[in-house]
């Protein structure tokens, strides 16, 4: 800044001192560099446009801040500062800070040793890995160094509690005695009408190691069963009832129809008036059981089955030659043979009572017409002079296998024209002559030997008794026996 007349200037930029030391003159001043001024005295403007700009030309660092100068340096904490002021750097995994092992001085990053471990007020020695010594009760430990011993320690005393158990009443221990109640083997006290509960699995679960007196729900037998020491046992071992269906085996023939075989029925079913009502039978007892074969070809009767102290007869056989001859007698009836020109009239050949019915008589004149053999539900066919000979009388049906099934049908006579063989086996279809198996049927004309005979009996439940073949259906437990055997109830 310089003066004009009658003024004068002192200091530096921005601090500026102007004296007017001639107060009468006229005043003017003058900026110079970047100060302009305008106006007039007394009224001056002064305006600067000085922006303080500059170069740096060194910078330095006051302790522990180091710097490497120049116009660009670099700033860092002093080599020498240590780990105390610079704790966040990059250490060795698992360091901690300490002062040296041993001795007082300034901290480092450094592994932690054994000095560096306050002592603890328990007896322990050792490494955090292998603690030894004992911990006391009152410091948190059992002050034992086994599992049973420790137990021991912790539990209620043991003296004169032999045989009896832990228990709690939700707040402490102690022993209590082992008391069996109704109420600790049932729902409610011994009026209860709730249950007894058991274990339940099937007979492949059984125990491997049974002992006698074990007691267990049985799912595959659908009952309770118990160890007697040597084998499981019902529990439901009194007597009880079955179903029996016992056929004999049919008459054979080669002319006229055989006889079915006789059939004896004990239950509650009634294609006819049962024999009898359902047997009792009783555990662990072995019943026979022979089931009749069928009367072979030719005038051969059929063969008694037998079982339960009963025997179904066996039916009887088809007369086999002409001339008017009589079939035999059995559970069901032999038809007559015809005849060309006289001989006996009529059959002779009777069937049992409550087991079948005769059978069929020959035609009443000289057309060569067979009579057909007796059935368990009807007599035997009489040969008609101008049609055909007798069909077999009709069996009986019953469903005590679970199927509904047709037994002890009668065989069809076959002089001039066959008849046709009856419900239940009988011999005379389109098929084959021969009664069939295990209906007890009676044979027909040439081959006509007689179905074999069968024992059928079920009951309500579960298996309790074993022989023949086992199945079940609506509720019962059936045995089939279609060759001589044993039930054991």
């Amino acid at each position: 800044m310089t003066a004009g007349t009658g003024i004068s200037t002192s200091g530096t930029y921005p601090n500026f001192t102007i004296t007017n030391s001639a107060p009468d003159q006229t005043v003017a001043l003058t900026g110079a560099g970047t100060t302009s001024i305008s106006g007039t005295y007394p009224n001056f403007t002064i305006t600067s446009n000085d922006a303080f700009t500059g170069t740096v030309t060194s910078v330095t660092g006051t302790s522990p801040v180091a710097s490497s100068g120049g116009t660009t340096p670099a700033i860092s904490l002093a080599a020498s500062y240590g780990d105390t002021q610079n704790p966040y750097a990059s250490k060795t995994a698992n360091f901690v800070l300490a002062a040296p092992n041993g001795s007082a001085g300034v901290p480092t990053f450094r592994a932690v040793v054994a000095a560096d471990i306050p002592t603890l007020n328990q007896n322990t020695t050792g490494t955090a890995s292998n603690v030894t010594g004992t911990v006391a009760i009152a410091n948190g430990g059992t002050g034992q160094t086994s599992a049973t011993a420790a137990f021991d320690a912790l539990a209620p005393s043991q003296t004169s509690n032999s045989g009896k158990y832990l228990t709690t009443n939700g707040t402490t221990t102690s022993w209590g005695t082992v008391s069996i109640t109704p109420t600790s083997v049932s729902d409610q006290n011994n009026t209860s009408t709730g249950y007894f509960d058991l274990p339940s699995g099937t007979t492949a679960q059984r125990p491997a190691s049974p002992v006698a007196g074990m007691i267990r729900h049985n799912t595959t037998l659908t009952t309770v069963e118990f160890y007697d020491g040597v084998s499981w046992q019902n529990v439901l071992d009194g007597p009880y009832s079955v179903e029996v269906l016992l056929v004999a085996g049919g008459g054979g023939t080669t002319r006229a129809g055989g006889g079915a075989g006789g059939l004896l029925y004990y239950g509650a079913e009634t294609p006819k008036t049962p024999n009898g009502a359902a047997i009792g039978v009783s555990p662990k007892t072995a019943y026979s059981i022979v089931i009749g074969a069928g009367g072979a070809s030719g005038a051969n009767n059929g063969v008694n089955t037998t079982g339960f102290g009963f025997t179904a007869i066996g039916g009887g056989y088809g007369a086999s030659s002409g001339g008017g001859a009589v079939g035999g007698s059995g559970g069901s009836g032999g038809g007559q043979a015809g005849t060309g020109g006289g001989g006996p009239y009529p059959n002779t050949s009777t069937g049992t009572a409550g087991q079948g019915n005769d059978g069929g008589d020959r035609s009443n004149d000289n057309n060569d017409r067979d009579g057909g053999g007796g059935g368990a539900g009807a007599v035997g066919g009489n040969g008609n002079g101008s049609g055909a000979s007798g069909s077999g009388g009709n069996g009986l049906q019953y469903s005590i296998s679970g199927t509904a099934t047709y037994y002890a049908g009668g065989g069809a006579g076959v002089a001039v024209t066959q008849g046709v063989g009856g419900l239940g086996g009988g011999g005379g279809s389109t098929t084959t002559n021969a009664g069939t198996a295990n209906t007890g049927g009676g044979g027909s004309g040439s081959g006509g030997s007689g179905g074999s005979g069968i024992v059928v009996l079920r009951y309500l439940g579960g298996q309790r008794g074993t022989g023949g073949t086992v199945t079940s259906a609506g509720g019962y437990t059936i045995h089939t026996f279609t060759s001589s055997g044993t039930f054991t109830a």
